[in-house]
């Protein structure tokens, strides 16, 4: 199993009622499990720039009874407010093998912190190494020592490193603490 969304989103504690941001969604894999776990006064946005899949995601969400909960944004999270999300908005950001897709990391980053709220949870899972066709490039992979420092150059805090987030992947919670001087 490459990723399994239920184990990696008990780390992050979500639970009924969060606001949660599922930063380049894909086809929804993370979006649908935390709409579940968010359900029903929460809210998940799934924010991904491919308006096809943002699509998909919103006629999953409505087939399975979770329309409600799930927000399609398009936006372009290489971009200054490119998740189009209000600041301080959500409890939780999901990064779901979606940094090693992007070239501008640190804007993506910034975007996740810029729309969390104090004391919120990030998420961040990617591939550990490219796998003979599955996963990314080999000049794609994202370090984990460059995971980390982007965030915490960014005044995020590491929490946990998680144990087997899934096949060929690793993973980090990290939490955003917006009211300490900098």
């Amino acid at each position: 199993m490459f990723s399994d969304p239920e184990k990696n989103l008990k780390t992050l504690k979500i639970s009924s009622g969060m606001k949660v941001a599922d930063f380049g969604s894909g086809s929804g894999f993370y979006t649908l499990a935390i709409a579940e776990n968010v359900s029903p006064k929460g809210k998940v946005y799934a924010v991904d720039i491919q308006t096809g899949l943002l699509e998909k995601i919103r006629m999953d969400s409505d087939r399975i009874g979770l329309g409600h909960v799930v927000e399609v944004v398009q936006g372009d999270l290489e971009k200054e407010n490119g998740s189009r999300l209000a600041s301080d908005l959500v409890d939780a950001v999901v990064l779901a093998n979606t940094l090693f897709q992007i070239d501008e990391k640190e804007k993506c980053v910034s975007e996740a912190i810029r729309i969390i709220k104090n004391n919120g949870r990030v998420l961040v899972l990617d591939w550990l190494d490219s796998f003979g066709g599955i996963g990314p490039q080999p000049e794609d992979v994202v370090s984990k020592e460059l995971i980390k420092k982007m965030f915490i150059d960014q005044g995020a805090e590491l929490s946990e490193e998680l144990e087997h987030p899934g096949d060929h992947h690793y993973g980090f919670i990290f939490v955003v603490k917006k009211n300490k001087a900098r």
